[in-house]
């Protein structure tokens, strides 16, 4: 565990410190060009010399990079618009008008643009093949109807597999007795398989009805852990305007071991809303219902069921490496068992970024956990226990070109650790995974 911590705090290093010099040269770059107005007396500088001379390409050339830096796309597209009345030849000018009228949802205009660089034999090959990809990403951007889907393999290590508490006493209605819990590790692995599938409607606002199904198997190495299979699927509908609003239901079985064990069936809705062009906030409301079916040993809970209200908050900044959220939930689960009732508070901060060919993503956690009545079995007091997690993935990202392009090795490392009032739930532990992704 310690081992796992160390490495996960120094990939954290590693994330945060690459990401400031990242963001502090996005910054020093947009400093230099912003705050001393130098870009805007430039380009009123090259407008007047353009006035004089209209037919200077390179002018015009000078102009459109600098209104693409202003983040005026329209205007780029005019002075491109010009440079091909000039010189209908340039196929320089149009792949970056394509690229431009693809940004603003003109794809039939970008269509009729790249259509005169694949249909003509004289284009050489290598703006031929960026043609080609324009013309894909507009297919992909207009297809009404979208699939998507993958399979995955993974192996690693899992410590504290047991669960077991770190305490060398633990209490049994209030007494303490000695701690026989076993504390190993032991080798994990599994398979996940998706699909997904979602179709554009035929409304005036963009309106997506959306659907996925999704089966995972996770084992042990040993025979005296579980053997997890879960069947999920879910379907939503999201509408975007000013905002973006989704609603949907989910589903979900589970068998462990080869017997049935629960299913589980719930709603969620979502608002997202821009926060002043600084950050997108939204706010999601879940409600599920578990079903427990008989199953042997000690978890025997045969027509037990529980049912869960979460709410969330989450702030999500895009940035020039990447992207930041910082969300809020808090819950509640009521079960049939009242001992089982309780109520949560969770704060995650998390990031994404990608260096070269490689995704990083980094998560920071602490949940709050407090049952509302206590389970006289293990002690008289109420459990409070606070969870605090890292996780960090790391994830090739292969490009068209690759030998590969849909194969993606990955890497998942987790640590966690319980702090709680009840001896029996002070624990730790840690997982690391390696594996790999193929996708369609």
């Amino acid at each position: 565990v310690e081992m796992l911590k160390n490495l996960v705090r120094s990939y954290a290093f590693v994330f945060f410190l690459a990401c400031s010099m990242v963001y502090s040269h996005h910054a020093h770059a947009m400093e230099g060009s912003n705050a001393s107005g130098a870009e805007v007396d430039q380009l009123a500088f090259l407008v007047d010399r353009l006035f004089d001379n209209p037919t200077n390409l390179d002018l015009n050339f000078q102009v459109m990079q600098l209104q693409m830096a202003e983040g005026n796309l329209e205007a780029a597209e005019a002075t491109l618009e010009r440079v091909l009345i000039i010189d209908p030849s340039s196929r320089l000018a149009r792949i970056l008008i394509a690229e431009i009228q693809i940004s603003l949802g003109k794809y039939a205009s970008a269509r009729s643009v790249l259509a005169n660089l694949t249909d003509n034999p004289a284009t050489p090959a290598e703006t031929r093949k960026k043609a080609e990809i324009l013309v894909e990403k507009i297919d992909e951007a207009t297809r009404t109807t979208r699939y998507s889907g993958g399979v995955s393999i993974y192996a690693g290590q899992t410590e504290n597999a047991f669960g077991r508490s770190d305490e060398d006493a633990i209490l049994f209605s209030d007494l303490p007795v000695e701690n026989t819990t076993k504390d190993k590790s032991d080798q994990v692995y599994g398979y996940q398989a998706y699909a997904r599938l979602s179709h554009d409607l035929n409304y005036q606002r963009p309106t997506t009805l959306d659907g996925g199904i999704r089966f995972d198997n996770r084992d042990t190495h040993d025979a005296n852990l579980s053997d997890i299979q879960t069947l999920s699927g879910d379907i939503s509908f999201s509408r975007t305007s000013s905002f973006h609003i989704t609603g949907g239901i989910f589903s979900s079985y589970s068998d462990v071991n080869h017997q049935d064990f629960s299913r589980n069936l719930g709603g969620v809705a979502s608002l997202t809303t821009p926060m002043f062009s600084v950050a997108n906030m939204t706010t999601t409301l879940t409600a599920n219902r578990s079903i427990f079916m008989p199953y042997s040993g000690v978890s025997d809970n045969p027509g037990k069921s529980s049912r869960a209200y979460t709410g969330k908050i989450e702030f999500m900044k895009p940035t020039g490496f990447g992207s930041m959220s910082l969300a809020f939930s808090a819950g509640i689960t009521n079960a049939d068992s009242d001992i089982n009732d309780q109520r949560f508070e969770k704060v995650q901060l998390s990031g994404q970024t990608n260096f070269s060919s490689v995704a990083l993503g980094l998560s920071l956690s602490r949940q709050t956990m407090r049952y509302e009545i206590a389970d006289l079995l293990v002690s008289y007091e109420r459990q409070k226990t606070s969870t605090n997690e890292a996780s960090l993935s790391i994830k090739r990202i292969t490009g068209q070109n690759s030998v590969l392009p849909n194969v993606f090795p990955f890497m998942n490392i987790k640590i966690f650790e319980n702090d709680s009032n009840i001896a029996n739930f002070n624990r730790d532990g840690g997982e690391i995974a390696a594996g790999m992704e193929v996708t369609f």
